[in-house]
């Protein structure tokens, strides 16, 4: 929801480090960056949390669909706040998050940011759990360029008619 412009607190990720140099880059105005989460580090540490604050595991590993919609809510949503982050698999993929190969991270304790809930969890200053790619922003155009290449552009990350044309800002830049 949130590339329509509505409030969310899942953040989407994708499991395509070129899906995420694309949107880093597409409107980049500055050197940007891309970042890396070792995803067994995170359900194994969100696991480990969860356990010793005694809330229920069952998100980490159900295997239906219906019980992780159930389970957060209960285990999650209504509980009092960790500083911690989950990962949250969509209930049912639609073609966008299919075509980004689209994940969701969860900051668990709203009263504080992404980063801070990220920062909080054990072993997040080791670079095996978290890395941080920079992009020059000299390097935009031709990385784009090679992004387009590849097929990956607006047009083809968000299918229809809004996805192509935003997408012809790339080659009418000027309009």
């Amino acid at each position: 929801m949130q590339h329509h412009g509505a409030p969310t607190r899942f953040l989407d990720w994708t499991y395509s480090v070129y899906v995420a140099a694309y949107f880093a880059l597409e409107n980049a105005k500055d050197d940007c960056a891309i970042w890396k989460i070792n995803k067994k580090w995170l359900a194994e540490e969100g696991k480990t949390l969860f356990e010793k604050a005694s809330y229920s595991t069952s998100i980490f590993d159900s295997e239906r669909d219906e019980d992780i919609e159930k389970d957060f809510q209960r285990d999650v949503i209504s509980r009092p706040p960790l500083s911690v982050v989950v990962q949250v698999n969509p209930f049912q993929l639609d073609e966008r998050l299919s075509i980004q190969k689209g994940i969701f991270l969860y900051p668990c304790d709203l009263r504080i940011g992404f980063e801070e809930n990220l920062r909080l969890m054990p072993g997040s200053l080791d670079p095996k759990n978290i890395q941080k790619l920079v992009l020059s922003h000299a390097e935009r155009p031709s990385a784009l360029k090679i992004l387009h290449t590849m097929n990956i552009s607006r047009a083809t990350l968000f299918p229809g008619l809004d996805g192509f044309a935003q997408s012809l800002k790339v080659y009418h830049p000027l309009l």
